[in-house]
């Protein structure tokens, strides 16, 4: 354990003199700001506003995202997904207190990781339900085939206080073509 703790404190300040170093570096107070942000959600965490317990999230997350969003999916799936998904990110905002203690904080570590999922649960459920097409592993059973036309692309995602804006760019194809999976 203590080599992690050295490591990580050597790393960050390797990181911290790079990012000095970089060309146009400006402090404008970001990294303070930032702290200081994160230090007043960790205040909420403790304090708590509610009884809802970060485990039964969990659960209830990775329930949803087995259930309607596997590997064979439907558009009503996944828009009832979405809908759910929203509803435990709602829940999220009334969880119990949690502990903030310094050393092995697990129920701090696991309601990030939570908070988290269910971030990551939105982005995946948006992009899945935006592509109307088939393609590799992932079956819309509303729309069996590729769209090569509309959804040769990489999906980007970004957050936004009402959920995940996407965005795409281009595949560039080089040695291969792309071409249907045929079994």
């Amino acid at each position: 354990m203590l080599d992690c703790v050295v490591f990580g404190k050597v790393a960050g300040d390797r990181a911290a003199r790079f990012a000095a170093s970089a060309i146009g570096w400006r402090d404008d107070g970001v990294f303070q700001s930032y702290l200081e942000t994160e230090q007043r959600r960790l205040k909420a965490f403790q304090k708590g506003n509610g009884t809802e317990e970060p485990a039964e999230l969990r659960d209830a997350v990775r329930l949803i995202l087995t259930q309607k969003v596997g590997m064979f999916r439907s558009g009503a799936d996944l828009e009832e997904a979405l809908k759910e998904i929203g509803k435990l990110k709602q829940r999220f905002s009334q969880l119990r207190p949690i502990s903030v203690d310094k050393v092995f904080n697990l129920d701090l570590i696991r309601t990030l990781e939570v908070e988290a999922m269910l971030d990551l649960a939105q982005v995946i459920t948006a992009s899945a339900l935006a592509r109307k097409e088939s393609r590799g592993a992932h079956v819309r059973l509303d729309f069996p085939q590729r769209d090569d036309e509309h959804f040769l692309k990489h999906t980007h995602a970004h957050c936004t206080p009402t959920g995940p804006r996407l965005d795409y760019s281009d595949v560039k194809i080089t040695r291969y073509q792309p071409e249907a999976r045929k079994y």
